[in-house]
């Protein structure tokens, strides 16, 4: 019941929110396509960082549970992302009528509702990665115990997700074209709330863990009054902060892999979308880039490993996107193109109809 809570309600209509809601947000702001495409790389930031999360509840869990008490405190970042944007979009200089007119709106965007505007995406697509991650590490769980039932519990994941995207495409597109962005904000932070009382209530099966005998790995960082504490005793279970020394100890390539990885790709985000010059940030990327390459050659446990990260770096790196410029020139107005230049889509057809028939 919880899995299929979670892939319908977030990993699908929540998510499909908010992939459909950077267009409108963005050219509200008037920020053209080239700028719009690289604030969106920033705002899926924790999704490049997934694996710095996945080891962080794998290593210390939160009250004796690896899943639980993270899910809770990104629940809580989703929802103060979506209670913000619902307020930042009602306030100038957003102007939500499409208009077209995006190159001579009277209202200048400020660095500061742009940032904003930002910090709160990237609040909301954090509770998505984390439950999504968690959800999925919980399920994998199930399939290796049962693998019989893996390819059922595939399809419904993933028919779930589907079906909830389906859902988000039905709604997005309208309340954008009616200027309603607080309305569909208001929405997402309903949606981003459906997952507290299941997870607190412990629909997600999860043994607490607790510093005793069995447990001789576990090291203490807070106890539960938040008194930092380097020695306490066996079987004292009232830990809010554990660390799982022996499992880093044990896994420790995994982990270096895993740091790697989850510091590498938002940085690498960070770089292409806020240095200025566009030279200047090729260069800086592309620098990072080999360091990369070179340090998974020296450092990474096997040649294979290196050479899978090697490929997916290489691929990625080449791959550009059309994606920011496409969507502005479909839904640009007649002032910026004359009405025999361009489609001049509605967000309701651009957004709804067209993602009717993608999904």
């Amino acid at each position: 019941l919880f899995l299929g809570l979670v892939k319908t309600i977030i990993c699908g209509v929540y998510a499909g929110l908010i992939g459909a809601c950077f267009l409108p947000v963005f050219r509200s702001l008037n920020i053209d396509a080239a700028t719009e495409q690289l604030l969106v790389l920033v705002c899926t930031l924790p999704y490049s960082a997934s694996p710095i999360l996945g080891l962080c509840s794998d290593l210390i869990p939160l009250g004796g549970y690896r899943k639980r008490y993270w899910m809770v405190l990104s629940i809580a970042v989703g929802a103060c992302g979506c209670f913000g944007l619902s307020l930042v979009v009602d306030s100038p200089p957003f102007n939500t009528s499409n208009d077209g007119d995006d190159a001579h709106r009277a209202a200048a965007t400020s660095l500061t509702t742009t940032t904003m505007v930002v910090g709160c995406l990237v609040a909301m697509n954090l509770e998505l990665s984390v439950l999504n991650l968690l959800n999925e590490g919980k399920y994998s769980e199930i399939m290796r115990d049962n693998p019989r039932t893996a390819p059922d519990i595939i399809t419904f994941t993933q028919g779930c997700a589907a079906l909830g995207s389906l859902a988000a495409t039905c709604f997005v597109g309208p309340l954008s074209d009616s200027g309603h962005l607080s309305t569909l904000f208001r929405i997402a932070l309903c949606l981003s709330l459906t997952p507290l009382l299941p997870v607190c209530f412990g629909w997600l099966p999860e043994k607490k863990r607790k510093m005793c005998e069995d447990e001789p790995g576990l090291r203490s960082v807070c106890r539960c009054g938040f008194r930092s504490t380097s020695c306490v005793p066996a079987g004292c279970g009232d830990n809010a902060i554990l660390f799982d020394h022996e499992r880093c100890v044990q896994q420790k390539e995994t982990v270096r892999i895993a740091f790697f990885v989850g510091i590498v790709g938002p940085l690498l985000s960070l770089l292409s979308a806020y240095v200025p010059n566009r030279i200047a940030s090729l260069s800086v990327v592309a620098s990072v880039l080999a360091m990369t390459l070179a340090a998974s050659y020296l450092f990474l446990p096997s040649r294979d490993m290196a050479n899978v990260l090697a490929y997916t770096i290489v691929t990625r790196a080449s791959t550009p996107s059309l994606r920011g410029a496409l969507q502005y020139f479909y839904t640009a107005g007649e002032t910026c193109l004359p009405e025999d230049a361009g489609p001049h889509f509605t967000y309701t057809y651009y957004i709804t109809f067209n993602g009717l028939i993608r999904e």
